[in-house]
């Protein structure tokens, strides 16, 4: 596996990356490394951006957090910037996002179960189901063509 979040379910250990060229094949005498030499090497940018999930650790690096020093580079650098946040669509999902977590946060805090839990799950869904018909009906986007 290129991620590995995938050896914490298996139970295995994390011993070092594989590098660009690089095949380790594990038979019955144990892995056996293979490299191919090469003058350049490069890193697929989509695996920081698509194929990692977060938890992975790629040179070194947790992930998550590089997606985010990425993500706040390309937001300084581009003509939305910090105006993106003020879009209605964009507040609304997270205001209906941090009500999803205020739901597990007071459902696990206060220990909730039956028919509490189940009437605070359905006023959140409430919320999130009004986020989208907002997003999905609503043709108000700042960005674009003007």
């Amino acid at each position: 596996a290129s991620e590995t979040c995938a050896l914490d379910h298996i139970g295995a250990e994390y011993v070092r990356e594989i590098e660009p060229g690089e095949i380790v094949a594990i038979g019955e005498n144990g892995p056996q490394s293979h490299k191919v030499e090469s003058i350049k090497k490069s890193l697929c940018i989509f695996e920081y951006i698509y194929f990692a999930r977060p938890d992975s650790v790629i040179n070194g690096k947790l992930l998550y957090p590089v997606r985010l020093a990425m993500g706040s580079v390309l937001a300084q650098e581009t003509p939305l910037g910090a105006a993106y946040f003020l879009d209605p669509k964009v507040i609304a999902s997270f205001i209906s996002w941090a009500v999803y977590v205020l739901l597990l946060f007071v459902r696990r805090s206060a220990g909730l179960r039956g028919r509490k839990a189940a009437y605070l799950s359905g006023a959140v869904l409430v919320v999130m189901m009004a986020v989208w018909a907002a997003n999905l009906f609503s043709h108000v986007h700042r960005f674009g063509p003007q």
